[in-house]
């Protein structure tokens, strides 16, 4: 059942991630989205909450406004 291999995931991601830090814990989502078929990517708010900064396990991205955009809604919901 698709519910429970979601629970499956959650529980991974908390039991690997409850003491790491930093790229570990990008790495560890996203490992563990890839067996729902899907990918993860988290973000930290800069100080004084301007702008999203992805943690990336590969690559670099730019920082995301927080302000006007899909992505800067979260922190709020």
């Amino acid at each position: 059942m698709q519910s429970d291999l979601w629970w499956q995931v959650v529980a991974e991601v908390v039991g690997e991630t409850h003491s790491a830090s930093g790229l570990d814990i990008a790495e560890v989502a996203d490992r563990a989205m890839h067996r729902l078929g899907i990918t993860a990517e988290l973000y930290l708010s800069k100080r004084g909450q301007t702008a999203l900064v992805p943690l990336l396990v590969n690559g670099h991205r730019e920082p995301v406004s927080i302000e006007g955009t899909l992505p800067g809604t979260a922190p709020r919901c």
